[in-house]
């Protein structure tokens, strides 16, 4: 069964490896490289079938984009939450559910906060979360 190491780990190198010109942090930075996704732990449930055999991880992934123009920023933005395309985030992890792990299972099942602005090392950007959920089993 994956660590939340190991899985923090093998997002950052899924996506990385699909979308090499979104900088993946797996760890929160204190100032991030644009464009950038934050893989952030939200919840686990272990024991969640057959005797503790599955373990249910959550996790967001933070895309942030600068901000300049609206348009523009959520052009920008657009391109990495959208559901496929070479850029999309949903499609790398679709397209490698395993993460490179064994017994695991990785699917983007949503998307929230679509387009807030916040700032980060004095830099205005706006984001985006997706909920990606991973499951892993002995």
């Amino acid at each position: 069964m994956a660590s939340l190491s190991a899985l923090r780990d093998a997002l950052k190198a899924t996506i990385t490896g699909a979308i090499p010109e979104l900088h993946v942090y797996d760890t929160v930075p204190d100032n991030a490289q644009l464009p950038a996704l934050i893989v952030t732990p939200r919840s686990a449930a272990f024991a969640e079938a057959m005797g503790r055999g599955v373990d249910s991880w959550e996790f967001e992934l933070v895309v942030l984009t600068q901000y300049g123009d609206p348009a523009t920023a959520q052009d920008a933005l657009d391109r990495f939450v959208t559901g496929s395309g070479t850029a999309s985030i949903r499609e790398a992890i679709w397209n490698n559910r395993s993460l490179g792990l064994t017994s695991t299972h990785t699917y983007v099942a949503a998307m929230s906060d679509y387009n807030a602005r916040m700032e980060i090392g004095g830099t205005e950007v706006v984001g985006g979360k997706l909920r990606c959920l991973v499951l892993t089993t002995d």
